[in-house]
């Protein structure tokens, strides 16, 4: 299997209000697998998806929390 290394990888921030407790975040790919030999990408017959790493959660500093962000 091989890996591709994004030269700039994007930020996306997503302010969510959560109740106190335990919280699940699930990242999936919307479009299944593709095959690239099919939409005419080369020769492989792999079914190839997107995959998601590094990623970061972190709590927002209390003044952006106070001030609705």
């Amino acid at each position: 299997m091989g890996q591709w290394q994004i030269a700039n990888p994007h930020r996306l921030e997503v302010p969510l209000t959560l109740a106190p407790g335990r919280h699940r975040i699930t990242l999936r790919a919307i479009d299944g697998p593709v095959r690239p030999a099919r939409i005419g990408q080369g020769d492989d017959t792999r079914l190839l998806s997107i995959g998601v790493a590094r990623v970061e959660l972190r709590r927002a500093p209390a003044a952006a929390v106070s001030a609705g962000r």
